[in-house]
């Protein structure tokens, strides 16, 4: 037996019996609280308005979804903010706080994942580095210089068309948001999360025009540090390159 096959067994949950009426719970004030991680210390590169685009049809969308792995589409900060806003943003933002709902599920709205971006070629005034998406002034925020070695990255994932990739989104998860509710039930909700998170980078990369590929190698030993995250209370859990 597979280590996850044992946690899936010790993690299901009995269902509650039909005969008697659910107790009440008293629900921790830490329940309904969103956290997000804010970089505020760092300039924010600010995206425009996010527009939609109303000529991809989402059937359409779903039966031309490829992964691709050629990359070498011109990108500008508008395509980003598509990107972003309708695969990640938060769509009731009227107050701006980056702590509303957003075009993704998350069990209990705990949101445990983080969106982190390496910039391999630049994209308009977005520089070679390490970024975090600003959920709350949707954006990025540099949080680290660095030159990247993209055929060294491609080396260490162990796929060379990585090489020619724009760009990688990192998604991490930040397990505490999630566990301190849902207990060992928690990574479940995780992966589950961050799935459908991908999937939307995937879709509304289509629709945009972008090549975009998953990758199942993560390269946590090698990315981890440069993010400055320490891999137990923050990990990444998934890994997908555009361009």
């Amino acid at each position: 037996m597979y280590i996850f096959q044992l946690y899936h067994q010790i993690s299901k949950q009995k269902a509650l019996s039909a005969k008697r009426e659910r107790p009440a719970v008293v629900i921790p004030d830490e329940w309904k609280t969103t956290y997000i991680k804010f970089y505020e210390r760092f300039p924010l590169i600010a995206f425009p308005a996010a527009t939609n685009n109303d000529k991809a049809p989402l059937f359409s969308t779903i039966l031309n979804r490829r992964s691709g792995r050629v990359f070498g589409n011109t990108l500008d900060k508008q395509l980003l903010s598509n990107l972003f806003y309708f695969s990640i943003g938060e769509t009731d933002n009227k107050k701006g706080d980056g702590i509303g709902r957003r075009v993704y599920p998350s069990a209990g709205t705990r949101y445990p994942l983080e969106f982190y971006v390496v910039v391999f070629k630049d994209i308009e005034n977005i520089t070679q580095g390490i970024y975090h998406y600003d959920i709350q002034a949707h954006g990025l925020r540099k949080i680290r210089e660095y030159v990247f070695d993209s055929a060294y990255v491609a080396q260490k994932l162990g796929y060379s068309f990585v090489e020619h990739a724009t760009f990688g989104v990192i998604f991490t998860a930040c397990f505490t948001r999630s566990s301190q509710k849902y207990g060992e039930k928690a990574y479940k909700y995780i992966l589950l999360e961050a799935g459908a998170a991908m999937q939307n980078f995937s879709l509304v990369s289509e629709s945009l025009s972008i090549n975009s590929v998953s990758l199942g190698s993560l390269g946590e030993d090698f990315f981890e540090p440069l993010l400055d995250i320490d891999g137990s209370e923050e990990s990444m859990v998934h890994l997908m390159f555009f361009g």
